[in-house]
């Protein structure tokens, strides 16, 4: 499918329009599913991706579903992606591993490197042969995404008009806005990947939107993509440091020296990171949301009766 194709196009209806993005994510990741035996490492990946855009898409229609049926259908698309968590965890944390003991500087003796090499390619092969058993994720994931998209395209929202559309984009970005403060005030994992959360989801719903200024919005877009890379980063650090500790892969100075080299790429990275948090998120939520008003409005508009008016 062309990225293009992940936004609004300038002569359908903003409601429809959410709807055929939605449409279109569930037959990719239907699609992905059925055909993942070749790549089975980048096709979870991949879908987990495109259920995120699924939900994103939903979350601009958040006004127009209500709050209760809203929750369900993200609640119910969230539980899919679910099913891969832990096989998209074990691939991140094995890439996140190799860069650790890539660094010149970390000094590991090549006993304690390879024990970590070893149980993190383990767990991730014992994990990944869950893809071809009896109870086959990709299989449950086919047959939910099949279900939750009869249950949303035979119910669709009402209702869906541009201010219930931005006041969900201004929502997530509000969203957003408030999560910095408390990452940057505690910087724990837990408040750092919320964070990230919310980031991404603003990142995918500016791509939804990006019809309404691109030459404006294509730099934000790029933005949020690369603070987004920058609190995964952070996040797949964590969650190796969490799984090396849980786990007694290695003691004594070897594990001193690794849980060292994590703490500082985790500082060095979060410094980054909150520099240009800071940035995305200077407006307030509610000069956001004029700003977003007037550019619809403008790619709306019959250039003629502007110039009568």
């Amino acid at each position: 499918m062309r990225k293009r194709d992940f936004q609004l196009r300038k002569q359908e209806r903003p409601g429809d329009g959410i709807i055929r993005i939605i449409h279109e994510q569930i037959n990719l990741a239907c699609n992905i599913c059925k055909e993942y035996q070749a790549h089975p490492e980048e096709s979870v990946h991949e879908i987990r991706k495109t259920i995120k855009k699924i939900r994103s898409a939903i979350r601009l229609l958040r006004f127009s579903l209500g709050e209760k049926r809203f929750h369900e259908e993200n609640n119910k698309f969230g539980n899919i992606s679910l099913l891969l968590a832990e096989l998209r965890k074990s691939d991140a944390l094995q890439d996140t591993l190799f860069i650790i003991l890539g660094r010149p500087d970390i000094d590991l003796p090549l006993t304690a490197g390879r024990r970590l090499k070893k149980f993190f390619r383990e767990h991730k092969r014992d994990l990944f042969h869950t893809l071809t058993d009896d109870n086959n994720r990709l299989t449950l994931c086919l047959q939910q995404l099949n279900t939750a998209k009869t249950q949303l395209l035979n119910n669709p929202p009402s209702g869906t008009i541009q201010n219930t559309i931005l006041s969900g984009f201004v929502k997530t970005y509000q969203s957003g806005r408030r999560r910095l403060k408390k990452a940057i005030r505690n910087p724990s994992a837990e408040y750092n990947h919320s964070l990230r959360k919310a980031v991404k989801n603003l990142w995918y719903e500016a791509q939804i939107l990006r019809m309404l200024w691109p030459i404006v919005l294509n730099p934000f877009i790029r933005s949020l993509d690369r603070l987004g890379h920058q609190l995964g980063i952070d996040h797949d650090l964590a969650e190796l440091e969490a799984a090396i500790k849980e786990n007694n892969i290695i003691r004594g100075k070897p594990l001193e020296k690794v849980l060292n080299m994590v703490a500082q790429q985790r500082k060095r990275i979060q410094r980054s990171a909150w520099k240009l948090a800071l940035k995305i998120y200077a407006e307030k939520p509610s000069s956001f949301s004029r700003r977003m008003e007037a550019y619809w409005k403008v790619e709306k508009t019959n250039i003629n009766s502007l110039l009568n008016s």
